[in-house]
């Protein structure tokens, strides 16, 4: 319909434009915003339902690129301002609010909106007679079928609440979202969305126990809260959850001292905001439930003399966004980020005889224990991008030293993801100072294939 009322207009005009068109390209100008005016003077004013028209979010870089691009190609944004926009569009800092029409189907008006405040100049907002022509069919359809992956919300404001999902399956940190809620928004107030998911996880690098060495398996479930969802910084979330006995994939490459699982334990890991880019992580095990001897005739003969980590604590402090990463063109390799922390758990020295009634310590069981403790301090830095078509961090600098008996491992990781859905998490580490202890390897390699899917 809007486009035969647009087409029906310039046939009336027609000759008008024609005429003094040759004559004045002003004229042509100020015909074209004639035919603009009496167009949204025929659009119906509804702004008495802006509070229940459906509104989302979209964060999605190459979304928000290609719309931007279009304001370059139409030279309807200054060129003066395009490389601050595009390093603004890099870290994250501009994303796109679109309203959709209260009487039908079709799409009002889309925003250019920044977390935080920049001296960046925004576009104009797309609305009423170039809002399609300027994005193109294809762009238009996606947006308006919501037919992405990465937003922050598909709320719809007539609905208290929605479930989405995201399964995310990993050998060493799988994740299974089964429940989500986004609070109302009713005059721009602030929005809060409640996540739940099954976890698990394998292995601790903190520890220099990686997956594969680690001889129980954590799962349980995790609630994460995000503050406000229009802010990137206000993520809490708190895991709780037990260990299950993960078995030996490589027994060849075990260390002669190995540890192993020796009872139940509790579990949890507290991450969230503390300040902007600044994070904090309090994650601990405890055991609650001792092994009995029966149960440890899973011990092969070879390795009767063995260790186990009864409890431990770790604490680290996250450091986001030191710098961002040039690449020609305007464009960030990615953000680079640091992460310190301190590890202490509770190492027991055993002996499984078969003959025996129970369990033998071959450490002194009414030693103080606070001297059996290992503490390990950890640097990790990392450079992440989080958004676009392959997304990935990769950690090139992973520093791992155990205080007490002064040794010490370098580590490389990576993480990718292709098209948010196939990708493989590799962690690699290397003993590269002191005299390791007969639990430990001087290298370990981990990998997992990954698949996630989100609906």
């Amino acid at each position: 319909m809007r486009n035969i009322i647009i087409t029906f207009l310039l046939l009336l005009n027609f000759p008008n434009i024609f005429v003094f068109g040759q004559n004045n390209q002003d004229s042509i100008k100020n015909e074209i915003s004639y035919l603009k005016n009496i167009y949204n003077n025929l659009e119906y004013d509804t702004r008495g339902f802006d509070d229940v028209k459906e509104k989302w979010i979209v964060s999605d870089k190459n979304l928000v690129r290609t719309l931007f691009n279009q304001f370059i190609v139409n030279k309807l944004y200054p060129s003066k301002d395009i490389f601050l926009f595009n390093r603004n569009i890099s870290d994250g800092n501009i994303y796109l609010k679109i309203t959709k029409r209260y009487f039908d189907d079709e799409l009002e008006k889309i925003e250019f909106k920044t977390y935080k405040h920049t001296s960046v100049v925004l576009p104009k907002k797309i609305d009423g007679f170039f809002l399609r022509v300027l994005v193109g069919n294809d762009v238009y359809k996606k947006i308006k079928d919501k037919s992405y992956h990465t937003i922050i919300t598909k709320k719809e404001f007539q609905k208290p609440s929605i479930y989405n999902y995201d399964i995310l399956l990993s050998t060493l940190e799988p994740e299974v979202m089964f429940w989500q809620a986004t609070t109302s928004n009713i005059n721009d107030q602030i929005q809060n969305k409640y996540l739940l998911s099954f976890f698990g996880k394998w292995g601790n690098d903190n520890l220099m126990i990686p997956g594969w060495f680690a001889s129980d398996y954590i799962g349980g479930l995790k609630l994460t809260y995000k503050k406000d969802i229009l802010k990137r910084n206000s993520i809490y979330s708190l895991a709780i959850g037990t260990n299950f006995k993960s078995g030996d994939p490589f027994p060849n490459i075990m260390p002669s001292k190995p540890i192993f699982f020796s009872g139940r334990s509790i579990y949890f890991d507290f991450w969230g905001n503390l300040k902007k880019d600044l994070n904090l992580n309090i994650e601990g095990k405890f055991r609650i439930q001792e092994y009995t001897r029966q149960k440890y005739h899973y011990i092969s003969q070879r390795h009767r003399v063995f260790y186990t980590v009864k409890n431990y604590m770790v604490l680290n402090l996250e450091i986001n966004k030191l710098t961002s990463i040039p690449l020609p063109g305007g464009a960030t390799f990615g953000t680079l980020n640091a992460t310190v922390g301190f590890s202490f758990f509770d190492l027991e020295h055993l002996q499984f005889i078969p003959t025996e009634i129970n369990i033998i310590h071959l450490d002194n069981v009414d030693e103080n224990i606070f001297k059996r403790i290992q503490k390990n301090f950890n640097i990790d830095f990392s450079i992440k991008s989080p958004e676009g078509f392959f997304k990935y961090q990769i950690n090139p600098l992973f520093i791992n030293y155990n205080l007490g008996n002064k040794y010490g491992y370098l580590g490389i990781k990576l993480k990718a993801l292709l098209n948010d859905t196939f990708g493989i998490d590799v962690r690699f580490f290397r003993k590269f100072s002191g005299n390791i202890p007969a639990w430990r390897n001087n290298y370990y390699i981990v990998f997992s294939p990954i698949l996630r899917i989100n609906y």
